[in-house]
């Protein structure tokens, strides 16, 4: 976990194989830096696999039980928000090759990497695991996270770079010389991203006006520097990343025109 505030990122490497799928009841962006993964959903009750190769980007929308697959030597970036006191996540076993409940667990999350590991151990310790027999009381009545059996994962994953190339290429006037801010260059239910492309002199808006709330920051390629009301100029270099947490824009001054600094702000918090 890189960063555990109102943004939660992680960046999680390979293997990693596992048969519990989450439940969330915020969006969730997936990011492959090395190797490719694949992302186990269900999806209108059905069992559904999503590969996402290395340098692709996929937005998981909320409520979708999801199970990561990682494989060796791979690295992948997620990008997660904080819960509101009212939400909880879910763990959930399902009956090898059925979409039938075998074990799950509602809990109030505050920090994933360490909350989730209790809940895999009690369900390995339980006659669950080792008979493959749903648990007594399963699958949870009245769960405190209702599963969206509605929305069709019609969104698939895209090659970031070539996704940039191309927007580069559609503004009007984009040169060595002149670059451009592109707002909502992606945007999901809850997540937005805003884009500086090239060169670029200008600010980049919080996400809630008025608000103290969590930007990140990634400088995919090229150079830049950032700064707050004038304040902590910070020089951000390709791959670099910094959460910058503020209610005033935030100032940007990056050259090349290759650059590209990354803006992402989630709105369950406005």
């Amino acid at each position: 976990m890189i960063y555990n505030e109102q943004l939660q990122v992680m960046v999680v490497g390979g293997p990693n194989q596992r048969k519990d799928f989450h439940i969330n009841e915020g969006e969730e962006v997936f990011y492959q830096i090395e190797g490719g993964m694949d992302l186990n959903i269900l999806e209108h009750g059905k069992h559904k696999n999503i590969h996402i190769p290395e340098g692709y980007m996929f937005i998981l929308p909320s409520r979708i039980p999801h199970s990561p697959q990682r494989y060796e030597n791979t690295v992948g970036m997620v990008v997660e928000r904080l819960r509101h006191k009212h939400e909880h996540d879910g763990l959930r076993y399902f009956v090898p090759g059925t979409t039938d409940v075998l074990y799950e667990e509602y809990f109030h999350c505050r920090d994933l990497g360490s909350e989730l590991v209790p809940v895999i151990q009690r369900f390995f310790a339980s006659e669950a695991s080792k008979t493959n027999t749903p648990a007594p009381g399963m699958p949870v009545k009245n769960p405190p996270v209702q599963i969206d059996t509605d929305t069709s994962i019609l969104a698939q994953p895209f090659n970031w770079s070539q996704f940039v190339t191309e927007l580069g290429d559609s503004l009007p006037g984009y040169s060595n010389e002149n670059g451009s801010l592109v707002t909502s260059a992606v945007k999901g239910r809850e997540f937005n991203f805003n884009l500086a492309l090239g060169p670029y002199s200008g600010n980049l808006q919080p996400g809630r006006k008025g608000h103290a709330t969590d930007t990140y920051l990634w400088q995919w390629k090229g150079s830049s520097k950032i700064s707050v009301d004038g304040k902590e100029e910070v020089s951000m270099n390709t791959g670099d990343i910094t959460l910058v947490n503020s209610q005033s824009p935030i100032d940007v001054a990056q050259w090349g025109k290759d650059s590209c600094l990354i803006s992402i702000t989630n709105n369950a918090f406005d």
